[in-house]
């Protein structure tokens, strides 16, 4: 899914920064040592966040002390950032649906928590994920040898076009429509593929006989 911004729209809806409308959270790190009682919970890692969805084939559980399951516990609704990596996974993220109970996230994911009343969370990741975003993030990041990353001060200060709670919800409807009909084509194309693989060796063995 991709926007595509230009001034006008950012003139005629306003601006905000993404740390003034969102509580931002990055999750448990990995490996520490700890003391006293601990509860054993999934986790999301990097590689489960991909760009648009989540690949929940496999899902590692972590330990942590209990009192700090409720800092990184996942609410449906959240926002999923992963904080980069390879070019691929800069800014890649994904609308958590509660897809696991009791789930929460690895440090090198952020978590965007919006009041769903005024943000529509899957404007604000197809908004991160379109050319407008992306640029941002490559813009911003701290960048090593074919490696970026993004941080929370970065993150926060992402600026988000505004537009009204309705217009949010139409340009997620018109690109889900969109997304359907790709989706719709590229099946198209796998099916009419996969017969004319079927028809290629009739084909061949009718012009090698002569036939055609």
């Amino acid at each position: 899914k991709k926007i595509l911004f230009n001034e006008a729209h950012l003139e005629r809806w306003g601006t905000v920064r993404l740390g003034e409308i969102a509580d931002i959270q990055a999750g448990t790190t990995l490996g520490r040592q700890l003391s006293g009682p601990t509860i054993k919970l999934p986790y999301l890692r990097v590689a489960n966040v991909q760009d648009g969805y989540l690949d929940l084939g496999k899902v590692k559980e972590i330990e942590i002390k209990p009192e700090e399951k409720e800092k990184w516990l996942l609410q449906p609704g959240d926002l999923l950032l992963t904080e980069g990596g390879d070019w691929d996974k800069l800014g890649r993220g994904t609308v958590w649906e509660g897809e696991i109970p009791e789930c929460i996230h690895q440090n090198h994911i952020f978590r965007v928590r919006v009041d769903p009343t005024i943000f529509d969370p899957y404007y604000l990741s197809a908004l991160i994920s379109s050319p407008y975003g992306k640029q941002y993030f490559q813009d911003a990041s701290k960048q090593t040898t074919n490696l970026a990353s993004i941080n929370q001060r970065q993150l926060k200060a992402f600026v988000v076009a505004k537009p009204p709670l309705s217009e949010q919800r139409r340009i997620v409807a018109e690109l889900d429509g969109l997304q359907a009909n790709l989706a719709a084509v590229q099946e198209h194309q796998a099916v009419t593929q996969a017969a004319l693989d079927a028809l290629l060796p009739s084909i061949l063995d009718q012009a090698f006989r002569g036939e055609l």
